[in-house]
Order: C-alpha cells, then structure tokens, then sequence
C-alpha cells in the first residue's frame, strides 16, 4: 500500500454528555445523553466533522435497530 493511498478513519465515542464537571450549566447543554434527540444532534455534528462512525455505549436504554434508524435519518451518508 502506497503512503498516498492510506487514509485515517475517525470515530465518536458516546458515553454521557461531556467531561467537564460543570457543563450542565452552558446554554444549550445536554443534561442526558439518554433521549433520541441528544443522539441525532450527536451524528449530525460528528457528520460535519467528517467522521465515519458514531458509537453509543450501552447505557442508552433503547434497541439498537431503533437508534440507528434515528441518527441516520438525521443525517446524509446510511
């Protein structure tokens, strides 16, 4: 394989709404990463930053299929 050809493959990883101890009190933050519409927000943006996959950990209390079917119709590439 060519060094030209090579490419480098981004993911998200979701495991809660962020990192810092005091985020729920940014306008606009997620308080729950548990509710579909937090999830679908989640794709679009890592669509726009050029990612390949998002991975919600198994803490999300919905079936697989259900969510998956949810974030790609919000965004372009399925």
């Amino acid at each position: 394989m060519s060094a030209t050809s090579r490419q480098m493959h981004l993911g998200v990883f979701v495991l809660g709404t962020g990192n810092h101890i005091a985020g729920w009190r940014y306008d606009g933050a997620a308080t729950s990463h548990m509710q579909l519409p937090v999830m679908q927000e989640i794709a679009r943006i890592a669509e726009r930053g050029k990612f390949d996959l998002l991975f919600i950990s198994d803490s999300m209390v919905m079936d697989p299929p259900t969510i998956r079917r949810s974030c790609a119709a919000s965004s372009r590439r399925r």
